[in-house]
């Protein structure tokens, strides 16, 4: 004999018993009557041909059935839910989307300060947003895999457009314990042979700093390097050495660094790349308002303190 196919609004009032022990409280839980939570339970018992409740004193026990398919039930049911989610997900995407590529120094404060001015003005835009290199975030928006970029070092490629967003010099970046950080002025020689930590030795940043100390003839004591501003702000507010870094990467860690302007000025930039006449122009456009906005509104604040 085949069985008798169960619908979900069975499972459903089978679930809500076993969430809340009663009819009654089912009943109100799905915002239904008691009777139709009774006839959906009795109609899953008949077409399953299994007992699954038992009564005691007013309350319905679940006999070992009913455990057990109480435990394929949450199962199903969770899987429902997220095919649900996926659903409408999926829906979001073919509507209106931008796809973000982000260096991985601007991949915490600074994009979520761009990203969220962004999403106030157009909420109804699914944002995807994905870590990589300057050249891997151009090669990104060349492949149409992304629509825009946050890069460090622009590209030459006559099919991407460079726009400069940021052109801030440098900051000191020391603990709060500092024995600089009570002047407000930091300059090469006070870094000489102090415990210093650098963004990889290959950047540009880097290389630009080293050219910097060689005029000053300043001893370098490097003692840590890393690719993201997120692992040297850690190190810093750890007492570890000082840092010189764009006053947006430093944001990060606002509460627990000091930050001191540093002369002579060493200017680093960051560009928005985008293609040259990209399906998504108008949001681009719109992005490209709010990473001047927010990123400029950071760095004010972090310069200001």
């Amino acid at each position: 004999i085949m069985p008798q196919r169960l619908s979900l609004r069975q499972i459903e009032g089978f679930l809500a018993i076993m969430e809340v022990g009663t009819v009654n409280g089912a009943a109100g839980l799905l915002n239904i009557s008691q009777p139709a939570v009774s006839k959906l339970v009795a109609h899953l018992e008949a077409d399953t041909g299994m007992l699954l409740f038992e009564r005691r004193r007013g309350r319905l026990v679940p006999t070992r059935r009913g455990l057990q398919l109480h435990a394929e039930a949450l199962r199903i049911y969770g899987g429902l839910h997220q095919l649900e989610r996926a659903i409408d997900q999926l829906k979001r995407e073919d509507g209106r989307r931008l796809h973000v590529g982000v260096i991985p120094a601007l991949s915490g404060v600074v994009v979520h300060a761009v990203t969220a001015d962004f999403m106030a003005i157009q909420p109804d835009v699914y944002v995807s947003i994905r870590t990589g290199s300057s050249g891997a975030v151009c090669d990104a928006i060349l492949d149409r895999s992304s629509d825009v970029g946050l890069v460090s070092t622009p590209t030459i490629d006559r099919r991407l457009v460079n726009e400069l967003i940021l052109r801030h010099p440098l900051v000191c970046v020391m603990p709060p314990d500092h024995p600089l950080a009570e002047r407000r002025v930091i300059e090469p020689p006070d870094l000489d042979g102090l415990p210093f930590l650098a963004f990889q030795l290959n950047s540009q940043t880097h290389t630009r700093i080293t050219g910097l100390f060689d005029q000053y003839g300043v001893r370098e004591n490097v003692v840590l390097d890393a690719n993201t501003s997120a692992t040297i702000c850690e190190f810093v507010a750890g007492g570890h050495g000082v840092s010189l870094m764009h006053p947006l990467l430093a944001a990060q860690a606002r509460d627990r660094v000091v930050v001191r302007r540093f002369e002579p000025e060493i200017n680093i930039e960051f560009f928005l790349c985008r293609a040259v006449g990209g399906s998504t122009s108008e949001l681009v456009a719109e992005f490209t308002r709010s990473a001047g906005r927010a990123a400029e509104a950071i760095a004010a604040s972090m310069l200001s303190e």
